[in-house]
């Protein structure tokens, strides 16, 4: 009987433990790696505790968290398909010019020292890809093409490593005809899968040793927030990136920063070089990287012979109801995931263009960014929301809350009555617990909080009908703050409101039906990672926007929405989705108050698109009852 070959099953394990990984990433995490849980408190009886990160790893954060307050565990899973990807991607690149250089060069007799070559081209490949990726444009690059850049770069070097694998078996090549390229090329074909988990091995190596020079992928979009430790150099969750402050991390001691990512690199390392060594162990044995033990395995999973094991049912009982079993489970585990968009309430897309275009009109009666504006649109709001069936008012029988507080003029040092006002109605559910606020401001162009003042008013009417037909399991907030106040001030005054406090999650709303294509931007840098169903949010929102065929870009506002701060300081807990991001704030900043209060230039359809993901984000939360994930009430 023959001995398993382990070091090729090990490997496989592994490596099936990365694809599990990368496949169930969202399922595995319980907060975004976005996140940052700054100024957190907690109150141990009459003292109040306040959090410093980086935390040591603990019940709530199993891996600790950065000096940002990320989760730990979290970016190094997110992180697992960034940094498995640019391996990838450079593996391939690779492969592909070693083996088209190895097709028409001539064999010479003299070889190189492999070993030597193979460390020399680490070295290279480390040195080149360090000089590159430090350069100032590398470091602006979105994510998407920072993967891209980063296994191109990695993978136009150190194929010399394939040609001197493949070339060094016995075998005719140096040609150019079709038919003996063919061959060797099927000749070589298990060679060229053991260089592929080799060099896979091999990258993610470089990847590491390029983490301890601090290197990262893509812009840091977190560059502006400072911390005890200076600032972070990387936004995106990748494993080389949180290697990048190991010099800190050894100096004070918070050595969970580095034993994580350290312990995924290493192990998966040694996942694609165990199955090259593996593989290539079959080769010696039986000559093909197939063993027998494979074989059985691979007839076993045929369909082709599932389909002559049914024909021979009577010989092959045990097998078929077998196989049947796992195809049910695969059938059960996989059906959840099976589009089920447009079973949801769908939005009056002319009910939205209306409540624009009587917004729109006001503002070009009463001047643009006027108080006049600001208050007959603030009018407007209360009018719309009264007319909702079972609407109820927040601020105490109210739909209008009257804000007046003093302001002290920073030059003339003079005090003035500042007045303003905040418009609230809610849902009401079986369960007043984390209700879900969706919150605007309003007064502003037509561009920045027109389109998401006609959003929030038509998903008022729209979650209001769906809510007389089914009730709602969670209740539901529609908040406009006065866009004229400073500082936060409509946000600071609405906090303490019924349904409006620390157990609230809220959707901050801007700037949508802009842009050229449906993209939504969403920042999720302020969710609270303490609450697993927040993590469900930010997972519903992202499983919808894709059910729509709607691209969710990560961003990080930073000082583009002042309310945001307001509900960040006060420990509440949300998000921010936007039709532009950073850079297109900037270009929008540029513009005259016309062009930002150009009708014209916002998109209808996109717009209805943006407003219904939000519609089927508001049903997941508020239509939803599930203990096991983490609701309570």
């Amino acid at each position: 009987m023959t001995k398993p070959n382990w070091i090729l099953i090990i490997g496989s394990i592994i490596i099936l433990l990365l694809l599990f990984v990368i496949i169930y990433e969202d399922s595995l995490i319980t907060a975004d790696p976005y996140s940052l849980d700054r100024g957190l408190e907690y109150r141990i009886g009459n003292d109040v505790l306040k959090v410093e990160h980086p935390i040591k790893p603990n019940s709530v954060d199993k891996l600790g968290t950065d000096p940002l307050g990320r989760n730990l565990l979290s970016l190094l899973i997110k992180g697992t398909k960034i940094t498995v990807g640019i391996a990838f991607i450079s593996t391939i690149i690779r492969l592909a010019i070693g083996i088209l250089i190895s097709l028409f060069i001539k064999d010479k007799k003299k070889r190189v020292n492999s070993g030597i070559y193979y460390i020399l081209t680490i070295i290279l490949n480390i040195f080149i890809g360090y000089m590159i990726f430090t350069q100032p444009f590398f470091k602006e690059l979105e994510l998407s093409h920072s993967i891209l850049a980063s296994g191109v770069i990695l993978g136009i070097f150190g194929w010399g490593r394939i040609i001197i694998s493949l070339n060094c078996r016995n075998s005719v090549y140096g040609t150019r005809n079709g038919k003996e390229i063919k061959v060797y090329l099927k000749e070589k074909a298990p060679y060229i899968l053991i260089n592929f988990f080799m060099e896979m091995g091999t990258t993610l190596f470089i990847l590491l040793i390029l983490g301890f020079l601090g290197i990262t992928i893509g812009v840091n979009k977190y560059s502006t927030i400072n911390t005890n430790w200076g600032i972070m150099p990387n936004y995106n969750p990748e494993w080389g990136g949180i290697l990048a402050i190991a010099r800190q991390a050894i100096e004070l001691e918070a050595y969970w920063l580095i034993v994580g990512p350290l312990f995924f690199f290493i192990i998966s390392i040694l996942g694609f070089l165990l199955v090259g060594k593996g593989l290539s162990q079959n080769i010696e044995k039986y000559g093909t990287i197939v063993s027998k033990r494979m074989v059985k395995i691979g007839n076993f999973i045929s369909p082709k012979q599932y389909i002559e094991d049914i024909k021979r049912f009577s010989w092959n009982k045990a097998r078929v109801i077998v196989k049947t079993a796992i195809i049910i489970f695969i059938i059960l585990w996989i059906a959840p995931s099976i589009n089920t968009g447009n079973g949801y309430y769908q939005i009056d897309k002319e009910r939205v263009w209306k409540d624009l275009e009587n917004i729109y009109e006001i503002q070009q009666i009463n001047g643009i960014n006027s108080i006049e504006s600001k208050d007959r649109v603030g009018e407007y709001i209360a009018e719309e929301l009264e007319k909702i069936y079972r609407l109820l008012p927040v601020f105490e029988d109210e739909y209008v809350q009257e804000i007046n507080y003093e302001q002290e003029d920073l030059e003339t040092k003079e005090k003035a009555v500042v007045k303003g006002r905040n418009i609230a109605a809610y849902i009401w559910g079986r369960n007043s617990n984390n209700p879900l606020v969706i919150v605007t401001d309003y007064g502003n162009e037509l561009h920045r909080n027109g389109t998401s003042v006609a959003a929030t008013l038509e998903l008022a009417r729209s979650l209001g009908e769906k809510n007389n037909k089914e009730m709602a399991s969670r209740t539901i907030v529609f908040l406009f703050i006065d866009g004229n106040l400073d500082e936060g001030m409509g946000v600071y005054n609405a906090l303490g409101s019924k349904n409006i406090d620390i157990n609230s999650f809220y959707i901050y709303l801007n700037y949508l039906g802009l842009g050229d294509s449906n993209k939504i931007y969403i920042d999720t840098s302020s969710v609270l990672s303490a609450y697993k169903r927040h993590y469900r949010n930010i997972r519903n929102i992202k499983e919808g926007a894709k059910e729509l065929k709607i691209t969710i870009e990560q961003e990080y506002f930073n000082n583009m929405f002042i309310d945001i701060e307001a509900f960040t300081e006060n420990k509440v807990s949300g998000l921010a989705l936007s039709g532009i991001g950073k850079e297109g704030y900037e270009q929008y900043t540029k513009f005259n108050e016309q062009n930002r209060n150009d009708i014209s230039k916002i998109h209808s359809n996109t717009l209805e698109e943006q407003v219904q993901l939000i519609m089927n984000i508001a049903i997941k939360y508020a239509w939803s009852d599930k203990p096991r994930l983490g609701d309570s009430y």
